[in-house]
């Protein structure tokens, strides 16, 4: 491939889905300066816990997923230490939206534990908002009966998505719950599909996925 006209190389990788592309840069070091510079973002994400009024700032994805999912899941901790078992229903929530790139939307990380005697059961999910909204955007849930991942959205209606929030919300609940059954994937885009389900993805800042919008 090094042997081939650089406008042809380039044509090729143009041509790559975000997957192959990143297969392909990670075979060796000298392949690591073609074709992906174009498609990361330079800024950091500047994230904003809407709860505790703190904010961060990530260069790496996985690194919000697994922040996101440490703090959603400390709450869990904290109550199961202080707490008598009895049949109800206790729910938690954590909210974050992006100080640049979607300010009008919020994700939603939602933890509720069901207390049954003396055994607790969890269950998350996530939804996304947009401002001036008086329903969710989009909701995606766990079902323990069926081992599988239901989404939810007002019917009758198109709507805008932005890939960072559903990419953190789904990467979240794989990361509690697992890789299992989701019906919505093939609403969205399939290079998109391929990198959230992937269990290697390394992270990156990719500008379609940080600055992207999909319509379900």
């Amino acid at each position: 491939m090094y042997f081939l006209p650089n406008d042809l190389l380039e044509k090729i990788i143009a041509d790559l889905d975000i997957v192959s592309l990143i297969r392909l840069t990670s075979t060796s070091k000298s392949m690591q300066g073609i074709g992906l510079g174009w498609k990361l973002c330079t800024h950091p994400i500047q994230y904003l816990n809407k709860a505790s009024y703190t904010t961060n700032n990530y260069n790496d994805l996985n690194e919000m997923v697994d922040d996101m999912a440490i703090e959603i899941c400390a709450e869990e901790t904290k109550s199961s230490k202080n707490r008598r078992y009895f049949d109800d229903l206790v729910s938690q929530s954590k909210e974050y939206t992006t100080t640049r790139q979607h300010q009008n939307y919020t994700l939603q990380l939602n933890r509720n534990v069901r207390h049954l005697k003396t055994k607790a059961v969890y269950n998350y999910s996530f939804l996304i908002k947009k401002r001036g909204q008086k329903v969710p955007s989009f909701q995606l849930l766990y079902d323990p009966l069926g081992e599988g991942y239901v989404g939810m959205q007002p019917s009758g209606m198109d709507i805008h998505l932005p890939l960072l929030f559903v990419f953190l919300g789904c990467k979240v609940l794989f990361k509690i719950h697992g890789y299992c059954s989701f019906k919505h994937l093939n609403q969205f885009p399939k290079w998109f599909t391929r990198v959230l389900v992937s269990k290697n993805y390394n992270g990156l800042m990719l500008k379609d996925i940080v600055n992207g919008f999909v319509v379900v």
